[in-house]
């Protein structure tokens, strides 16, 4: 991790180089994308929501709809981490809605799980269920089994908490099958 960070780093460098001799900032907000995802993995909170809102200007001047979707989930993993669920939910609605833009399934399916595990840690049982099984049809559609695997599992703990052995049980049984 320590390596890439440098990496990406020095390319953010390179590319600001670029863009203030006339050059394209595209390359510089995925690196700052990057960037984000790095120092999150590493809890380094405060540098990730840093490089997140930096690409997300970037993403914006360029009408980059997935860029801005990119930069907005790491934002909202960042407020989730922090435990600011509000901040949190409305940056993963953002991406959603700028996802559906690009037709991007993938993208609003994390979204959704990630919608449904703010839910799941406000104990609001029906909407973090109502999230992961959206997510859930969203990952069958595209046939991302490790998505459905997890979300699988997402509602059968929801299941579980809400007492619905059963049921609980089928998804638990649907994830480990996957």
């Amino acid at each position: 991790m320590s390596k890439a960070l440098e990496c990406f780093q020095r390319s953010k460098a390179l590319y600001k180089l670029h863009a203030d001799n006339g050059g394209s900032c595209q390359g510089s907000a995925n690196i700052l994308t990057h960037l984000g995802d790095i120092y999150k993995r590493k809890n380094q909170l405060h540098e990730a929501s840093l490089a997140y809102l930096e690409a997300l200007d970037h993403h914006t001047k360029l009408q980059d709809d997935l860029g801005q979707a990119n930069a907005l989930k790491g934002l909202g993993n960042v407020f989730l981490k922090s435990n600011s669920y509000d901040q949190a939910k409305a940056k993963f609605q953002e991406a959603i809605n700028l996802y559906k833009n690009v037709n991007d399934f993938v993208g609003q399916a994390n979204c959704l799980t990630y919608l449904g595990e703010v839910y799941l840690q406000q104990s609001r049982l029906v909407e973090a269920e109502t999230n992961f099984k959206y997510a859930l049809t969203l990952y069958e559609q595209i046939h991302d089994q490790l998505g459905e695997a997890n979300t699988s599992n997402y509602v059968g703990n929801v299941l579980y908490k809400k007492a619905e052995y059963e049921h609980a049980e089928k998804y638990f049984s649907r994830a480990l099958a996957l």
